[in-house]
């Protein structure tokens, strides 16, 4: 299960759950691309979290296609990224999230979190940094948009 939500746009909340393959991987990336262009085309800022509290795994493959996706990004939709926050499953994923962005200038701007409050944070740090103002009503709902991910993977 996976779907890219764009009720809250600049703010980009991405769900995933289970095994992520290549077409999990591409349904994603295109999600995303997406919301790059439409960011472009208002000139704002994207802020994308993404919660992968419940991945099983993700394949090498998916990997690889996630990898040359972002590599094939134009430098103009590129830059519309201000942050991309990631709440993995498990610490060591964490940990190596946080690694990888210290070595790769391209994703210099991913940070990965612990908790929805820890993202919220982050978030509206980098909004901040942006020049944006994150809203109290846009905290809210993006609690509430987290909340209701949660519950409809419980309910399964």
């Amino acid at each position: 299960m996976h779907y890219c939500d764009l009720s809250l746009f600049p703010i980009v909340y991405i769900f995933v759950a289970g095994p992520v393959d290549t077409d999990v991987a591409k349904s994603i990336t295109a999600s995303v691309e997406a919301a790059l262009r439409r960011a472009e085309i208002e000139d704002v800022q994207v802020f994308q979290l993404v919660n992968g509290l419940h991945v099983d795994s993700v394949s090498p493959l998916a990997r690889k296609a996630i990898g040359e996706w972002d590599q094939s990004l134009e430098p103009a939709l590129h830059g519309r990224r201000a942050a991309r926050i990631v709440l993995p499953q498990s610490m060591a994923l964490r940990g190596a999230i946080t690694a990888i962005s210290w070595f790769s200038a391209r994703m210099r701007e991913v940070r990965s979190v612990e908790s929805i409050d820890d993202a919220v944070k982050t978030m509206r740090e980098r909004m901040t940094a942006a020049g944006v103002t994150m809203r109290s009503d846009q905290v809210a709902d993006l609690k509430i948009l987290h909340a209701e991910a949660e519950a409809a993977h419980t309910k399964g």
